[in-house]
């Protein structure tokens, strides 16, 4: 059962669907959220199990394609048809809890996470009392648990991570800096936008791989006027996502070795 007690920790659930997916061409399954698993639910089913056995999780709203509506309802959550973007659906899932100042935010295709995993994070935010919080895990550990598994990396001066794919959030920050979210979302995918924002120097010292972890949160605090940090994760699980076959094969043998229950 879900805590609705004062101070728990909210959470929302982005599972947003696309139309460009590698998954849907090969499983002929859409949204991705629905793909059965080994254990004999969905993807979104086994997110949401591990979110809802989290003692600290409260209201768990979770955002994206109408056909979603009925599985989330029956699993316990509160649905919000999703935008035209991640931002968007980012800001229909606070408004829906009305902006709470702890929430934990997650994608829907890491079917291996574990309620430790969102236990540890909701910890690390308690512990920075940051606006942002995001896990990173070493490329050792992750290779450790998943040998084979392909991740994409970032080397910093402390080391090669990959990042996570949910995050502690505080929902004043994201509802006071709208439009800077928006705007370094819509910049991603433009070298020439991504530098304007971020700066040359800035970019030019992670491509050259000088950059701490420090660096990039206090990069993070000038651009959006926040207090973002980063925290060493010991659980990979919670970077496993999703986005191709040879994803879901790896997921489902680990499945099927026990892996998840």
């Amino acid at each position: 059962m879900m805590n609705s007690e004062a101070g728990s920790v909210n959470a929302i659930l982005l599972a947003g669907s696309s139309k460009k997916d590698s998954l849907l061409e090969a499983t002929g399954v859409a949204p991705k959220a629905l793909l059965p698993l080994p254990s004999g639910t969905t993807m979104l089913e086994q997110v949401l199990s591990a979110l809802r056995q989290c003692p600290s999780i409260g209201r768990i709203v979770v955002v994206g394609d109408p056909s979603l509506e009925d599985s989330v309802q029956a699993s316990g959550g509160e649905f919000e048809a999703q935008g035209d973007s991640v931002i968007a659906n980012l800001l229909r899932g606070f408004a829906a809890l009305g902006w709470p100042e702890q929430c934990v935010v997650s994608t829907c295709d890491i079917p291996l996470v574990t309620p430790e995993a969102f236990s540890s994070l909701i910890d690390a935010g308690r512990e920075h009392r940051a606006d942002v919080v995001y896990p990173i895990t070493t490329r050792e550990i992750c290779e450790q648990r998943f040998p084979g598994g392909h991740r994409t990396y970032s080397k910093l001066k402390d080391g090669t991570f990959t990042g996570g794919n949910a995050m502690w959030m505080n929902g004043k920050f994201v509802n006071a800096q709208q439009e800077a979210l928006q705007d370094f979302f819509e910049a991603r995918k433009s070298p020439l936008k991504l530098c304007r924002l971020i700066g040359l120097r800035f970019l030019i010292l992670f491509l050259t791989r000088q950059l701490s972890i420090e660096d990039v949160e206090r990069r993070v605090d000038q651009l959006f006027g926040c207090r973002a940090r980063a925290f060493l994760c010991d659980y990979p699980e919670m970077a496993f996502d999703v986005d191709k076959p040879e994803d879901l094969e790896m997921v489902s043998k680990y499945i099927n070795n026990g892996g998840v229950t």
